[in-house]
């Protein structure tokens, strides 16, 4: 069974100027991998794929060779993602929670 919904992805990081920031996006639940789709732009977005890995999730994502390194690891609690997002070598706590759109 697969499950999409519209979601707010929250990263939280102690690195000087990037300590808050929120973006919009999706979440798509399927057997054995999570997908996560954050939309920073109205032309770029990064897309994760998440393979179960006995209960955690872990994915890279893969766009064009100028964009940048994003790994991500994560739970899937309900309807909230909690987990690492790691960007161009900067860590963040990552949030992501469903949007009731």
């Amino acid at each position: 069974m697969t499950e999409r919904y519209a979601a707010q992805f929250e990263f939280f990081s102690a690195a000087k100027g990037e300590e808050y920031s929120c973006f919009t996006g999706s979440v798509v639940v399927r057997e054995a991998e999570t997908v996560l789709d954050s939309v920073h732009s109205d032309d770029f977005h990064y897309t994760i794929v998440g393979r179960d890995r006995g209960g955690t999730f872990e994915g890279t994502h893969q766009g064009s060779p100028d964009h940048i390194s994003v790994s991500a690891k994560w739970v899937l609690l309900d309807d909230v993602v909690v987990g690492t997002w790691i960007e161009n070598r900067t860590d963040f706590v990552l949030k992501v929670t469903r949007t009731h759109e």
